[in-house]
């Protein structure tokens, strides 16, 4: 029998937020940032260099700024799912690693931000946030969907700048 996969974690515009200059406090937001498809993944770099404890799971808080009105869904690949996971803020039933995790985000597409409420004048990106609950170090394939676009993939490293 096949094994089912697990339920996508859900984003709602409820549990979305207007970035503000905080979200892009120094000079090196942009280079610190992932792009991929509608979504940028933001202080994604400097986790390359993250230090794991050995033998612990970790989770990492990863800012998102989705382009308007877009609806994505975010999917782990399958290769890693004995390693990583996304997990809700305060908890998750479910386990965070392992055959069971949850492998995909689906964020709900949300207004954009509005023109006066934006820090950066020609950026309407929304704000969700995500946690990774991963178990070691580890290069992360990511599949961007979004209807009527194209599947983008990319690789995230989380832990190791060996990817």
């Amino acid at each position: 029998m096949a094994a089912m996969r697990a339920q996508p974690l859900k984003r709602t515009c409820d549990e979305s937020w207007v970035p503000n200059r905080r979200t892009f406090e120094g000079a090196d937001w942009r280079r610190d940032a992932a792009r991929a498809g509608p979504v940028t993944f933001l202080s994604v770099r400097p986790l390359e260099r993250y230090q794991f404890s050995e033998g612990s799971t970790t989770t990492l808080k990863i800012r998102l700024l989705v382009r308007p009105r877009t609806p994505v869904s975010i999917s782990l690949d399958a290769s890693v799912a004995d390693a990583v996971g996304f997990v809700r803020f305060g908890g998750d039933e479910a386990p965070s690693v392992g055959p069971d995790a949850k492998t995909e985000l689906e964020l709900e597409g949300c207004p954009g931000t509005p023109a006066n409420k934006r820090a950066i004048r020609d950026l309407a990106d929304i704000g969700y946030p995500s946690l990774w609950r991963m178990s070691r170090p580890l290069c992360v394939p990511v599949r961007i969907e979004s209807p009527g676009e194209p599947s983008v993939t990319a690789t995230l490293g989380l832990g190791t700048q060996d990817c």
